[in-house]
């Protein structure tokens, strides 16, 4: 019998064939022929809310669904880091975060592990911009949680408690603030206005105006002022905002009611930090919460 000799064409175009199935599959369906859904449009509570600026699909559903404080003006390198309880915008230039964000919510029966001995350096970041605990040493400051330990413990449990002790989580304070009325407020909002309210959204972080230079050993920039904002959205879809600058010279001794005088405007943050917040809001309602201060606590 004669054998038949099949081309060497053939095969080439066979390799071809299969070689382009491969890459069209890797690639997905067409530009061309493929329409990406439109966003529906955001509700008042979404737009008002606090949420990462770059959210990864791994953040929990209730750190993506609100907030955006997006920076206008950063000094070096900038990370979004998302944690269980909590998202900390961290300058790594400054090694410093800009704003750290929290929503605290009711809970059943509040309670939490005991708080955990050491901070710890973050090892997302790069290291030669990771800041160590032994900085503080003999400084005469704090280590100031930006997302507090006992809130973020009741509300997100044990793992997220412990990563309120990394030190992208941390600003310097003196003693008068973070353990006076900073601490106090932190207790008003986690215990009495999520329980209340239901859930409230948090903003805070540092301000620098006055040069009180830095930590030892680093680039650890002591702030003269820090910041908090308080968010809470009633059921008519109102919003409500509380928002605060604290000196680092406060004197010891404050007492809640002390608090009325160091409420301020989100826009007055909004010029002594360079963070801009809720910039998804409506322009008209935006500058409504923005320039609202408040007369008395809720």
């Amino acid at each position: 019998m004669r054998r038949r000799h099949i081309p060497l064409t053939f095969f080439v175009v066979i390799v071809l064939v299969v070689m382009l199935g491969r890459f069209l599959r890797q690639q997905g369906p067409s530009d061309h022929h493929y329409h990406r859904p439109q966003p529906e449009p955001q509700s008042t509570e979404q737009a008002l809310a606090p949420q990462p600026a770059r959210p990864p699909s791994s953040t929990p559903d209730t750190l993506t669904k609100y907030g955006n404080p997006i920076p206008r003006k950063l000094v070096g390198p900038y990370h979004v880091l998302v944690n269980d309880g909590y998202v900390s915008g961290y300058d790594a230039g400054i090694q410093d975060p800009r704003w750290v964000e929290t929503r605290f919510f009711a809970v059943a029966n509040p309670s939490s592990a005991g708080r955990p001995k050491e901070f710890s350096a973050d090892n997302r970041i790069e290291p030669e911009d990771q800041v160590n605990t032994h900085y503080w040493t003999a400084t005469g400051y704090d280590r100031g949680h930006m997302a507090p330990n006992w809130g973020v413990s009741i509300c997100y449990g044990r793992d997220a408690q412990v990563q309120t002790f990394l030190l992208t989580n941390v600003i310097p304070q003196s003693p008068a603030l973070n353990r006076g009325l900073w601490e106090t407020l932190e207790k008003i909002i986690s215990n009495d206005y999520a329980e209340r309210f239901e859930q409230v959204w948090v903003i805070c972080g540092p301000i620098f105006g006055s040069n009180l230079g830095t930590l030892k050993d680093g680039k650890v920039l002591i702030p003269d002022r820090c910041y908090k904002i308080v968010l809470r959205v009633d059921q008519d879809g109102s919003p409500h905002t509380l928002a605060f600058e604290m000196p680092q010279d406060l004197p010891m001794g404050h007492q809640q009611r002390d608090l009325l005088q160091y409420l301020t405007s989100i826009a007055k943050i909004e010029q002594d930090t360079g963070v801009s917040f809720f910039p998804d809001l409506p322009a008209e309602l935006r500058t409504q919460v923005e320039n609202d201060v408040e007369t008395r606590m809720w």
